[in-house]
Protein backbone atom coordinates (compact mmCIF):
# COMPACT_ATOMS: atom_id res chain seq x y z
CA UNK A 1 0.00 0.00 0.00
CA UNK A 2 1.34 3.01 -1.24
CA UNK A 3 1.23 6.40 1.15
CA UNK A 4 1.35 9.76 -0.18
CA UNK A 5 2.10 13.34 1.49
CA UNK A 6 -1.62 13.99 1.30
CA UNK A 7 -2.11 11.01 3.36
CA UNK A 8 -0.36 12.82 6.24
CA UNK A 9 -3.30 13.74 8.59
CA UNK A 10 -3.90 9.72 9.02
CA UNK A 11 -0.80 9.43 10.40
CA UNK A 12 -1.35 12.60 12.27
CA UNK A 13 -5.31 10.83 13.50
CA UNK A 14 -2.54 7.58 14.41
CA UNK A 15 -0.60 9.80 16.36
CA UNK A 16 -3.26 10.76 18.69
CA UNK A 17 -4.78 7.42 18.84
CA UNK A 18 -1.57 6.21 20.26
CA UNK A 19 -1.39 9.07 22.50
CA UNK A 20 -4.53 7.99 24.13
CA UNK A 21 -4.46 4.31 24.22
CA UNK A 22 -1.07 5.13 26.51
CA UNK A 23 -3.71 6.77 28.88
CA UNK A 24 -6.92 4.33 27.93
CA UNK A 25 -7.60 3.09 31.63
CA UNK A 26 -7.73 6.39 33.02
CA UNK A 27 -9.69 7.77 30.40
CA UNK A 28 -13.43 8.27 30.72
CA UNK A 29 -16.79 7.16 28.48
CA UNK A 30 -16.78 10.25 26.60
CA UNK A 31 -12.93 10.57 26.42
CA UNK A 32 -12.61 6.98 25.04
CA UNK A 33 -15.23 7.56 22.54
CA UNK A 34 -13.05 10.76 21.21
CA UNK A 35 -10.24 8.03 20.93
CA UNK A 36 -12.79 5.85 19.01
CA UNK A 37 -13.26 8.56 16.45
CA UNK A 38 -9.72 8.59 15.29
CA UNK A 39 -9.06 5.09 15.01
CA UNK A 40 -12.42 4.92 12.78
CA UNK A 41 -10.83 7.84 10.72
CA UNK A 42 -7.75 5.75 10.34
CA UNK A 43 -9.16 2.61 10.02
CA UNK A 44 -11.67 4.09 7.13
CA UNK A 45 -9.03 6.35 5.38
CA UNK A 46 -6.78 2.80 4.85
CA UNK A 47 -9.88 1.27 3.43
CA UNK A 48 -10.13 4.35 1.00
CA UNK A 49 -6.21 3.94 0.06
CA UNK A 50 -6.68 0.38 -0.85
CA UNK A 51 -9.81 0.79 -2.86
CA UNK A 52 -8.29 3.60 -5.25
CA UNK A 53 -5.45 1.31 -5.41
CA UNK A 54 -7.67 -1.22 -7.02
CA UNK A 55 -9.37 1.53 -8.50
CA UNK A 56 -12.81 1.51 -7.11
CA UNK A 57 -14.82 3.96 -5.89
CA UNK A 58 -14.19 5.14 -2.41
CA UNK A 59 -17.18 7.47 -2.10
CA UNK A 60 -18.98 4.86 -0.41
CA UNK A 61 -17.10 3.96 2.75
CA UNK A 62 -17.26 7.55 3.57
CA UNK A 63 -21.04 7.86 3.39
CA UNK A 64 -21.22 4.99 5.21
CA UNK A 65 -18.66 6.37 8.44
CA UNK A 66 -19.71 9.97 8.20
CA UNK A 67 -22.99 9.54 9.78
CA UNK A 68 -21.11 6.91 12.56
CA UNK A 69 -18.72 9.31 13.07
CA UNK A 70 -21.76 12.51 13.60
CA UNK A 71 -23.28 9.85 15.70
CA UNK A 72 -20.07 9.12 18.22
CA UNK A 73 -19.23 13.26 17.94
CA UNK A 74 -22.68 13.80 19.40
CA UNK A 75 -22.61 11.04 22.34
CA UNK A 76 -19.31 12.64 23.03
CA UNK A 77 -21.47 15.64 23.94
CA UNK A 78 -24.17 13.96 24.83
CA UNK A 79 -22.08 11.74 27.75
CA UNK A 80 -19.83 15.00 28.87
CA UNK A 81 -22.46 17.69 29.81
CA UNK A 82 -24.32 17.90 33.02
CA UNK A 83 -28.43 17.97 32.59
CA UNK A 84 -29.66 21.07 31.62
CA UNK A 85 -31.21 22.49 27.86
CA UNK A 86 -27.94 21.73 25.82
CA UNK A 87 -28.24 17.63 26.66
CA UNK A 88 -31.87 17.70 26.46
CA UNK A 89 -31.85 19.46 23.16
CA UNK A 90 -29.86 16.65 21.70
CA UNK A 91 -31.55 13.63 22.50
CA UNK A 92 -33.70 14.96 20.02
CA UNK A 93 -30.89 15.53 17.55
CA UNK A 94 -29.13 12.75 17.61
CA UNK A 95 -32.04 10.52 16.23
CA UNK A 96 -32.56 13.07 14.33
CA UNK A 97 -29.45 13.72 12.29
CA UNK A 98 -29.41 9.58 11.88
CA UNK A 99 -32.98 9.49 10.40
CA UNK A 100 -31.93 12.16 8.15
CA UNK A 101 -28.66 10.43 6.74
CA UNK A 102 -30.72 7.11 6.26
CA UNK A 103 -33.13 9.57 4.54
CA UNK A 104 -30.51 11.29 2.70
CA UNK A 105 -28.86 7.96 1.43
CA UNK A 106 -32.31 6.21 0.44
CA UNK A 107 -34.15 9.05 -1.21
CA UNK A 108 -31.97 12.16 -2.07
CA UNK A 109 -28.61 11.62 -2.71
CA UNK A 110 -26.42 7.74 -4.38
CA UNK A 111 -24.74 7.10 -1.61
CA UNK A 112 -22.93 4.84 -3.98
CA UNK A 113 -21.82 7.31 -6.77
CA UNK A 114 -21.91 10.49 -5.23
CA UNK A 115 -20.32 12.13 -1.84
CA UNK A 116 -23.45 12.58 0.70
CA UNK A 117 -22.59 16.50 1.19
CA UNK A 118 -26.73 17.15 2.65
CA UNK A 119 -26.06 14.95 5.66
CA UNK A 120 -22.14 16.03 5.92
CA UNK A 121 -23.22 19.96 5.76
CA UNK A 122 -26.27 19.55 7.97
CA UNK A 123 -24.79 17.02 10.50
CA UNK A 124 -21.48 19.61 10.64
CA UNK A 125 -23.26 22.37 11.11
CA UNK A 126 -24.89 20.85 14.13
CA UNK A 127 -22.10 19.44 15.27
CA UNK A 128 -20.18 22.82 14.93
CA UNK A 129 -23.18 24.43 16.51
CA UNK A 130 -22.66 22.24 20.10
CA UNK A 131 -19.14 22.42 19.82
CA UNK A 132 -19.68 26.30 20.32
CA UNK A 133 -22.03 25.56 22.87
CA UNK A 134 -19.39 23.27 25.05
CA UNK A 135 -17.23 26.37 24.82
CA UNK A 136 -19.73 28.83 25.84
CA UNK A 137 -20.55 26.53 28.92
CA UNK A 138 -16.91 26.18 29.92
CA UNK A 139 -15.88 29.75 29.54
CA UNK A 140 -19.65 31.12 31.55
CA UNK A 141 -18.50 28.28 34.52
CA UNK A 142 -15.09 29.67 34.19
CA UNK A 143 -13.66 26.23 33.94
CA UNK A 144 -11.66 26.64 31.93
CA UNK A 145 -8.49 23.52 32.36
CA UNK A 146 -6.28 22.96 29.16
CA UNK A 147 -6.26 18.81 30.69
CA UNK A 148 -10.00 18.98 29.87
CA UNK A 149 -10.02 16.84 26.79
CA UNK A 150 -13.19 18.39 25.58
CA UNK A 151 -12.21 21.54 24.81
CA UNK A 152 -9.35 20.33 22.61
CA UNK A 153 -12.37 18.02 20.94
CA UNK A 154 -14.95 20.71 20.69
CA UNK A 155 -12.47 23.55 18.92
CA UNK A 156 -11.28 20.89 16.71
CA UNK A 157 -15.03 20.31 15.39
CA UNK A 158 -16.03 24.04 15.10
CA UNK A 159 -12.78 25.06 13.27
CA UNK A 160 -13.14 21.71 10.82
CA UNK A 161 -16.53 22.03 10.01
CA UNK A 162 -16.79 26.01 9.99
CA UNK A 163 -13.91 25.88 6.63
CA UNK A 164 -14.77 22.84 5.32
CA UNK A 165 -18.66 23.25 4.70
CA UNK A 166 -18.17 26.42 2.75
CA UNK A 167 -14.76 24.71 1.30
CA UNK A 168 -16.97 21.56 0.28
CA UNK A 169 -19.78 23.53 -1.23
CA UNK A 170 -17.17 25.47 -3.63
CA UNK A 171 -15.92 22.17 -4.26
CA UNK A 172 -19.38 20.59 -5.06
CA UNK A 173 -20.17 23.78 -7.85
CA UNK A 174 -16.74 23.91 -9.32
CA UNK A 175 -16.88 19.52 -9.59
CA UNK A 176 -19.57 20.92 -12.21
CA UNK A 177 -18.13 24.13 -13.54
CA UNK A 178 -14.33 24.47 -13.18
CA UNK A 179 -12.54 21.43 -12.07
CA UNK A 180 -9.31 22.88 -12.80
CA UNK A 181 -9.94 24.72 -9.22
CA UNK A 182 -11.67 22.16 -7.55
CA UNK A 183 -8.40 20.66 -6.63
CA UNK A 184 -7.02 23.03 -4.56
CA UNK A 185 -10.52 23.35 -2.43
CA UNK A 186 -10.12 19.35 -1.54
CA UNK A 187 -6.84 20.10 -0.94
CA UNK A 188 -8.74 22.62 1.97
CA UNK A 189 -10.21 19.67 3.54
CA UNK A 190 -6.82 17.73 3.66
CA UNK A 191 -5.23 20.28 5.37
CA UNK A 192 -7.86 20.74 7.93
CA UNK A 193 -8.61 17.13 8.44
CA UNK A 194 -4.64 17.72 9.88
CA UNK A 195 -5.63 20.36 12.18
CA UNK A 196 -8.43 18.65 13.54
CA UNK A 197 -6.25 15.64 14.19
CA UNK A 198 -3.27 17.56 15.53
CA UNK A 199 -5.90 19.25 18.13
CA UNK A 200 -6.84 16.61 19.46
CA UNK A 201 -3.53 14.56 19.70
CA UNK A 202 -2.85 17.71 21.97
CA UNK A 203 -5.36 16.74 23.74
CA UNK A 204 -4.57 13.50 24.57
CA UNK A 205 -0.86 15.09 25.34
CA UNK A 206 -2.00 17.50 27.94
CA UNK A 207 -4.38 15.01 29.74
CA UNK A 208 -1.63 12.45 29.90
CA UNK A 209 0.05 15.71 31.85
CA UNK A 210 -2.81 15.94 34.63
CA UNK A 211 -2.85 12.26 34.99
CA UNK A 212 0.59 11.28 35.59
Amino acid sequence: MRFGLIDTPLFIAFGGFLFGIFQFGKLKHWERLILLVLLLNVVVDLIAIRLTVLNKQTVFCYNIYVPIEFLIMLLVYYLYLKPGKTRRMLVYVIPLVVLYAVFNGLFLQDINNEFASYTFFIGGFIIALFSYLIWKQEVQEKDIDSRNIILWFSAANFLYFIITIPALSANNWLVVHDTDKALPVQIINVVMYGIFSIIISLGFIWHQKGTI
